[in-house]
């Protein structure tokens, strides 16, 4: 946070006042901010007066030094400050090692209920790509190659079988609308021929 200044009525500049911000429950030190003004008192006093903080959250008290990364800096009962080197940074490892070791019981705990529900194959095929997965997944991209292929040609049998069904009814009302049917014209003009030349 950087420094603001705040210019007065008297044109003096200030650095406005600093709090600092702890956590209602842990009492573990968050950070600072600046302390808000209040308008009312600041306006009868003629100067800058400052709200009053809630003691269970801020402080006016700078904590001490401390490494921001593996200290915890409390506020203790009677307002002072302690410092516990390198609670942090334990409590983080902690976190993360219950963290990790959670997730792993609950992956365990999902891993069983789905063995639980397989069916007899199911468990089967699951042993198979235990004993050696590169070769299980290589068996099956194989598998799901073959069933595309089988798949494409069951779809082209029968986008063809609707293409030949599609002539044939064209075909069949070309020849009951008299366009297929020039051949029995020719074949009365023939015969007509032949009748002339008797």
């Amino acid at each position: 946070m950087g420094i603001v200044l705040i210019q007065t009525t008297t044109s003096k500049y200030i650095m406005p006042k600093t709090i600092y911000i702890v956590d209602p429950v842990t009492r573990e030190f968050l950070g600072t901010a600046e302390a808000p003004l209040d308008p009312v008192a600041s306006e009868r006093a003629g100067k800058l007066v400052y709200a009053e903080v809630n003691s269970a959250n801020a402080t006016g008290k700078m904590p001490p030094e401390h490494e921001i990364e593996s200290d915890d800096v409390v506020l203790n009962s009677k307002g002072n400050w302690e410092v516990k080197r390198g609670a942090k940074a334990k409590r983080v490892e902690a976190e993360a090692a219950a963290f990790s070791e959670a997730e792993a019981q609950a992956k365990a705990e999902r891993l069983k209920a789905q063995l639980a529900a397989m069916t007899d194959t199911e468990r089967k095929l699951h042993s198979l790509r235990e004993e050696d997965p590169a070769a299980f997944d290589a068996d099956e991209a194989e598998e799901a190659q073959q069933t595309r292929e089988a798949q494409a040609l069951e779809r082209l049998n029968r986008h063809e079988k609707r293409r030949d069904k599609r002539r044939a009814d064209k075909a069949k009302e070309n020849t009951s609308n008299g366009k297929g049917g020039g051949n029995n014209s020719n074949n009365s003009n023939d015969k007509k021929q032949i009748n002339n030349q008797k």
